[in-house]
Parts: C-alpha cells; structure tokens; sequence
C-alpha cells in the first residue's frame, strides 16, 4: 500500500523479503540495489520519506565522471529529514554506494523487418 499525503510518500509492505525490498529501492533510486543482509524470510515494512526525494533523486547524475561509482551520495549527505535513506536506516538497514559489476543488454545490430499492411 502507498500513498502520498502533505509531501510525504508512505509505503507499506505487509510481507516482504529483503531481497525484494532491494528490487523496490531498485526502481525507486533508479539505479542497483542488492540485499547483503544474508537474512531470510518475510518482513512488515513501513517506509515515510519525502515525496521531494523521488525528484531530486532523478537529478543526479547516474554516475560520477571519472569512474563507474554511482553517485547517490548527494542526496544522502543531505540534512536529515524524510529522506528515502533515513526511512531505511529506520528499518535497521543502510544503502551504501559501492562499485561493483552491473549486468548490460548491448544492442549492436538492428535490422527492421517489413511488415505486411
């Protein structure tokens, strides 16, 4: 369940695992999330962060220029406050930026096929 109300995105998840929690975060942040937490089985979460978050999070630059580190550091030095990062460490968790190997679809040929109208 999610909702929005005064500028505050309020999502609950009755059940979920971790492993799906980062694949939420995932499409959320716009860039990779992976559980090392190492714990399984099913969990209540409820986050409450800024709605503004999603936003800014758009803002930043996928990654930083001289390197494939993703750069999500800007927003999490930001003050506290509603943030998305301060909803999960209320959760007990923590998002870290690290490098690591990301999968990639490479397109190097195309060709249109004519179709009959």
């Amino acid at each position: 369940m999610s909702w929005t109300s005064n500028g505050i995105e309020h999502t609950e998840f009755g059940m979920i695992s971790l492993h799906n929690l980062a694949n939420w975060l995932t499409l959320v942040l716009g860039r990779p999330v992976v559980d090392q937490t190492g714990l399984d089985g099913t969990y209540h979460a409820i986050l409450d962060f800024a709605a503004a978050d999603n936003a800014a999070l758009s803002q930043i630059p996928r990654r930083t220029t001289a390197s494939n580190e993703f750069a999500i550091d800007a927003v999490a030095d930001r003050p506290p406050g509603n943030s998305i990062f301060r909803a999960i460490e209320n959760l007990g968790l923590k998002l870290e930026p690290r490098k690591g190997p990301v999968e990639r679809l490479v397109i190097d040929h195309l060709e249109k096929v004519p179709t009959e109208n």
